[in-house]
């Protein structure tokens, strides 16, 4: 990966780069990231794109399209994850620091690891 160029604000403010232009720029690079991870999780599960979407249940195009836009529901993302022998885990983090868990494992799987609900 090449790395970032790093520039004064000086050189750059003329760009008209405001907040929404910003958080534009920033939901971007989450999705390419969310992308790239995606198909890292991928290769490192040594399957194809037609093997993950035959087992995912997904078709090959749709899966193309998640790795390379990094956009989906949730529950493909898992369906997604599980194919390629994988789980998603998310929480919600206060502002208080405390975090909420948003997705648990299932209760046999958390029956077997002795996990807590």
């Amino acid at each position: 990966m090449k790395p970032r160029a790093k520039h004064k604000w000086s050189e750059i403010k003329h760009l008209g780069l405001n907040p929404e232009r910003i958080a534009s720029a920033e939901e971007n690079v989450e999705k390419d990231s969310l992308a790239i991870r995606l198909q890292i999780v991928r290769e490192a599960a040594g399957l194809n794109q037609r093997e993950l979407g035959k087992k995912a249940k997904i078709s090959q195009s749709t899966l193309s399209r998640l790795e390379r836009e990094g956009n989906a529901e949730i529950t493909t993302i898992i369906r997604y994850l599980a194919a390629a022998g994988a789980r998603l885990e998310m929480s919600a983090v206060l502002k208080n620091g405390k975090t909420v868990p948003l997705i648990h494992l299932p209760a046999k799987e958390r029956m077997r690891k002795k996990v807590p609900p």
